[in-house]
């Protein structure tokens, strides 16, 4: 593995979760390439700034997971491409962005064979880890059913899921562009599309018919419309005969009942973790730093969601006497 001249391996991390199953190296971060064709494409910004901010004080607890080039890439003399630790090495780069040093870091190397070889490997190390975002995960799929696998094949790569959860997957891989927009984790929760709508319409309505799923999104989403009701809607707007599932669409009046369903679950939900132990929850956890920042992004989103909602539903003031 002479591609380039790296150091001895460092001292065992004693803050790292495990202990590596291959030796680590350090390597300099200039020396390591992004794999742009990775399953993974979707990095949050925040959720990265603040990854970065944890290593900085921290350390990398995990190293990065590489391999050399020379067999599939010899154009990248010199480098190593990244198999795992996307995030791990985009937060990095922010801490060279931010200090003007560039990291050394601990990394295990590889000698992989091809661009098929790095694909299975990355998305293997992507379903070992914290799940692919489901646009992510839909687009991994779709690529390895046009290089030949069966549905079968690939919901064993994914860790045994179902044909139809394969299937519903890479039929969403074609939705239009505007639609996968409304799938965005991070848009407020009021304003996202669910997933097994996105499924529906996706196998329900043909991909030529791009303005009536672009329409059917958009309604799913400006009402609220649950997965029966998502059903109904295309059945109606698709011609077919009566409502289908659900039945009739939900009436305003009938609104009041799912909302003091849904208060009283988030009361009961709060009291159930209130002086929760999650210092120790967290510990059990693999990706312990990415997992604690990503849900406390998600909290941060759902509180000031719910403060909207407190201001949307609050009386009016009276006026003064």
């Amino acid at each position: 593995m002479a591609q380039t001249q790296i150091a001895v391996p460092p001292q065992e991390d004693s803050n790292a979760p495990q202990k590596p199953s291959r030796p680590t190296y350090r390597v300099r971060l200039s020396q390591i390439v992004p794999n742009d064709r990775q399953p993974r494409q979707t990095f949050d910004p925040d959720t990265i700034e603040v990854l970065a901010d944890h290593i900085q004080k921290e350390g990398l607890k995990r190293p990065l997971r590489l391999s050399t080039t020379k067999r599939f890439a010899p154009e990248l003399k010199g480098k190593f491409i990244l198999i795992g630790g996307g995030r791990r090495y985009r937060a990095l780069m922010r801490i060279w962005e931010r200090t003007g040093v560039e990291p050394t870091i601990d990394c295990t190397i590889e000698d992989l064979k091809s661009w098929e070889e790095l694909f299975d490997e990355a998305f293997l190390d992507n379903v070992g880890g914290e799940d692919l975002p489901v646009l992510d995960e839909a687009r991994a799929f779709a690529l390895y059913a046009e290089q030949g696998l069966s549905y079968a094949e690939i919901g064993k790569k994914a860790g045994g899921k179902s044909d139809s959860y394969v299937i519903g997957r890479i039929k969403m891989h074609g939705l239009p562009e505007e639609v996968k927009k409304m799938l965005d984790p991070s848009l407020p929760r009021e304003q996202q599309l669910a997933v097994t709508s996105a499924i529906d319409v996706a196998i329900s309505i043909p991909p030529k018919a791009v303005d009536l799923r672009i329409e059917l999104a958009k309604e799913a989403v400006d009402r609220q419309l649950d997965t029966g009701e998502v059903k109904a809607l295309i059945e109606r707007k698709a011609g077919k005969a009566g409502y289908g599932v659900g039945g009739a669409l939900r009436r305003p009046r009938d609104d009041y009942k799912k909302w003091a369903i849904f208060l009283g679950r988030i009361v009961a939900a709060l009291r159930r973790y209130r002086g929760h132990d999650f210092d120790t929850m967290y510990n059990t956890r693999d990706n312990e730093d990415d997992e604690r920042a990503a849900d406390a992004k998600s909290l941060r989103s759902i509180a000031a969601s719910l403060v909207s909602l407190a201001d949307r539903i609050a009386p009016p003031e009276k006026p003064k006497k």
